[in-house]
């Protein structure tokens, strides 16, 4: 037996165009975004998806919406799971990084210099923590959906813990793969086998000069 993934990482927001961290803050899409995650659902249209789950934050679970809507014409129900959602970023949400660097300059030098991967934001969560619970919520949706093709709308951090995961890097290592707006990644899991495969894919802004 074996599970199809796409992996996805959610549409643009205003707070991804002014460069600030989001985490858990609920922000929603932009008109950007929206154009995004119509143009990858356009892309995506004739891939055969037998379900979508999603984190439950508001631009990640929009998302998911607007790529579903080809598959059963819009009826197909999103399953949504809180611990897809992203990492709690505590205190420097809705910060940029020179705000952080000011407010927070000694914590930022240890992360600029390390990564924040090993050390934990001020208020925030462990990495840890977020990838014992990435894992959890993808160990259960590929149990669920044995020879079956699903869709995983999350977070550049979660997905990125995730991928780590399966790849058998660090924890606490610095982030590896880069994941624009809309942009997704392919694995198959099969048995013990791991086939990873398009990290961070996003032809469809390129062809629509969408790139966010």
């Amino acid at each position: 037996m074996s599970t199809n993934l796409y992996l996805i990482r959610h549409a643009r927001t205003t707070w991804n165009a002014e460069r600030r961290i989001q985490g858990r803050t609920d922000t929603p899409l932009d008109n950007m975004g929206r154009m995004q995650a119509e143009a990858l659902r356009e892309f995506l249209a004739s891939k055969k998806i037998h379900a979508f789950y999603s984190s439950p934050l508001k631009r990640a679970l929009d998302t998911a919406r607007i790529v579903a809507e080809p598959h059963c014409k819009g009826c197909v129900t999103i399953h949504t799971d809180k611990r897809l959602a992203e990492r709690d970023l505590g205190e420097i949400e809705g910060k940029t990084w020179s705000q952080i660097r000011y407010k927070h300059a000694d914590w930022a030098a240890r992360a600029e210099a390390e990564g924040w991967q090993k050390h934990t934001p001020p208020g925030g969560e462990p990495q840890q923590q977020l990838r014992d619970r990435m894992v959890t919520a993808m160990d259960k949706i590929v149990e669920k959906h044995p020879n079956q093709c699903v869709a995983v709308v999350s977070h550049s951090g979660a997905l990125n813990a995730y991928l780590a995961h399966l790849t058998g890097a660090p924890v606490e290592g610095r982030a590896y793969f880069r994941f624009r707006n809309t942009a997704f990644l392919q694995v198959k899991l099969e048995g013990d086998r791991v086939y990873v495969f398009n990290i961070g894919k996003a032809d469809h802004l390129v062809s629509c000069e969408l790139d966010g």
